[in-house]
């Protein structure tokens, strides 16, 4: 038995979700190089063709042999980015498991004082994935590609926001949810925790009265401001309806959309 068309091979995965384990990444709730809780997601392509048939696992890579190792590498020393441990751990799976492409994504609950969880998810393939030397440090900085992607997950700022009276008179919680992909930017644009401070700013003292005008606000300061070339926001009022845990709106922008 063979796959007719060999470049597919590799679209099998093994998937490691929700993996908990602690690491000095990045910046705590305080930006401090601090010791933190992440949670990490790891899909590692590969072909599993060889496995089906025997049944045995020396055909395949074991998923505990994928968490040990992306563990060993997130606690190990001090990582100045998210990027930059992201980098590591595919690096070291692509190496030590013959792989083709590997998908890491960090979740950070203690990554931003307001927001829920922030993080970042990227993929690397043999092709461009930054060899290791040493002590499993990156042979040259990382770097953002294209598909890579920043995130922040409910956010919370209290702003004036909707068309009833009662709205108008005092602040109601919003939650914002927000993803980045800085290598799309042909420039330096500002990092996430920077982006989230200039809009938290606006959005705590503005007085929108639809979702629809906040969102697309914060998409154009995003990009006018910040630098960055997409953006997707949500924008959501959890005290919008009676009934219902949220009411939200959702978009994403890019640069040529506000004529940049």
């Amino acid at each position: 038995m063979s796959l007719s068309n060999d470049s597919n091979k590799f679209q099998d995965k093994l998937i490691v979700r929700g993996l908990s384990t602690r690491s000095v990444v990045g910046g705590d709730h305080w930006n401090r190089p601090r010791l933190q809780p992440i949670t990490l997601d790891i899909i590692f392509f590969t072909s599993i063709e060889t496995c089906g048939e025997t049944d045995q696992l020396v055909h395949s890579v074991s998923y505990s042999d994928l968490a040990s190792q992306s563990i060993a590498i997130a606690e190990k020393g001090i990582h100045f980015s998210d990027l930059e441990l992201a980098n590591k751990i595919c690096s070291a799976l692509l190496t030590a498991y013959n792989g083709h492409k590997v998908t890491v994504c960090i979740h950070k609950p203690s990554g931003l004082l307001h927001a829920e969880v922030c993080g970042i998810e990227v993929s690397r393939t043999s092709t461009n994935m930054i060899p290791l030397v040493e002590d499993h440090t990156l042979s040259v900085p990382a770097s953002f590609l294209e598909e890579d992607r920043v995130f922040v997950e409910k956010l919370r700022i209290s702003a004036i926001i909707g068309i009833h009276p009662w709205e108008r008179a005092a602040k109601q919680m919003i939650v914002f949810y927000l993803t980045l992909h800085p290598g799309l930017s042909g420039t330096s644009p500002k990092d996430v925790r920077d982006v989230v401070g200039t809009i938290s700013e606006l959005i705590a003292t503005s007085e929108f009265l639809t979702v629809e005008a906040l969102a697309t606000t914060i998409a154009k300061t995003t990009i006018v401001t910040c630098g960055h070339s997409k953006v997707t926001i949500r924008v959501e009022k959890p005290s919008a309806l009676a009934f219902a845990e949220g009411a939200a709106c959702e978009i994403t922008r890019n640069a040529a959309f506000f004529g940049i």
